[in-house]
């Protein structure tokens, strides 16, 4: 329980730092922007929770697009665009995280139903 007390206002707060910061090019514009955004923020937490209530579910998709952005995009995407900065970007390379990127790509689709597949 103390987890779910403590990670909803960091990761909204990493989210406000970052949506302001590049909405308004400041982190905190006023009072009422961080309110507004808060609020927004809450409202819909709330409303997933309303209406999918299996937390099973909300882990499983988060998961899958967390280890689709973290795990396997962005790290292929940072280095291949640091190899080509530096014009060392092979075409084997760029097949090779592509390949990984897929794979990522493959393990977030398989977390919805296909019903043609039964």
């Amino acid at each position: 329980m103390f987890q779910l007390f403590t990670a909803m206002p960091l990761n909204a707060y990493v989210f406000r730092i970052q949506l302001l910061h590049f909405v308004f090019n400041n982190i905190y514009p006023s009072w009422i922007h961080v309110m507004v955004l808060n609020v927004f923020v809450v409202v819909v937490c709330v409303l997933i929770a309303i209406f999918m209530p299996e937390v099973g579910t909300i882990v499983k998709f988060t998961g899958a697009f967390g280890g689709l952005a973290y795990i396997t995009t962005l790290p292929a995407l940072v280095y291949m665009f640091h190899r080509r900065k530096q014009g060392q970007l092979r075409w084997y390379s760029v097949v090779i995280h592509c390949l990984i990127i897929s794979f990522g790509v493959l393990n977030f689709l398989a977390q919805f139903p296909w019903p043609f597949l039964n």
